[in-house]
């Protein structure tokens, strides 16, 4: 991979005229010399963190592996899967925009590239292009984060969410495992974690009025994979989300 323009830190004004400067390398957003939460960082203290050591141990084990070389493996994986997420939603943002693309000399990565065009013609053929890594934020609920593309629907200027997700596999439910409160109705599982992302974006831009009051929003995700395309479309999930914005998690349970 080349060429992937990525700068240290962006910045960006809400409809209040307030700016916020995001720091790529270790993703804090700050505002006024203050910091706010992460969307991904909010959403994941709802949830039990993930036992990288007792898990590779118990891995380990039972495959006859040295512990070690599990969690180097793992580290390896997830580093690769984060560099090839950065590049794809890169070239999408460049694409949508009409700027100077990333290129790659990785046949993995352009066969990304070539799925991403088809799909953003795909797009364009019913949506209005608004805006892509949209960084939102809200001073007032303490949270902030990027919007990987938001469209209008021509059909009934509806403004619609997308995500891109590059990941092998999203993971739907997980019956062994749920959330904290005040949302342990739901599994503990990338696609609530995914949900409740796109739906607290969807607050953000309710609270600060980044679109007009009545306007009524959609949300999906974008899976994209070397061959193809999937649509995940995210429900309503306003009311967990005004939960955990009320919830005080430093009360112990």
């Amino acid at each position: 991979m080349e060429n992937t323009d990525k700068p240290m830190t962006k910045t960006a004004k809400n409809p209040s005229g307030h700016e916020i400067v995001f720091n790529e390398e270790n993703h804090t957003y700050q505002v006024n010399g203050h910091g706010l939460i992460s969307a991904t960082t909010f959403i994941d203290q709802f949830f039990p963190e993930f036992d990288s050591q007792e898990v590779s141990k118990t891995y380990a084990e039972k495959n006859g592996l040295n512990q070690s070389d599990v969690l180097a493996q793992w580290k390896q994986k997830g580093d690769d899967a984060s560099d090839l997420g950065h590049i794809v939603h890169l070239y999408a943002e460049k694409l949508f925009k009409e700027e100077d693309l990333p290129i790659t000399d990785d046949p993995k990565v352009q066969k990304y590239f070539n799925v991403v065009n088809k799909t953003v013609v795909k797009l364009l053929k019913r949506f209005d292009f608004i805006d892509a890594e949209m960084i939102v934020f809200s001073e007032e609920l303490g949270v902030a984060g990027t919007i990987d593309l938001l469209m209008k629907d021509r059909a009934n200027d509806d403004i619609v969410i997308f995500d891109w997700k590059t990941n092998e596999e999203i993971k739907k439910e997980n019956p062994w495992q749920n959330a904290f409160l005040p949302i342990q109705h739901l599994q503990n599982c990338k696609w609530n974690r995914h949900q409740l992302q796109l739906n607290l974006y969807w607050r953000i831009l309710f609270e600060e009025n980044y679109l007009p009051f009545n306007t009524n929003y959609r949300m999906a995700l974008i899976h994209l994979s070397e061959d193809g395309v999937g649509w995940h479309k995210v429900g309503n999930m306003s009311r967990e989300v005004a939960g955990m914005l009320g919830f005080d998690r430093d009360i112990p349970f």
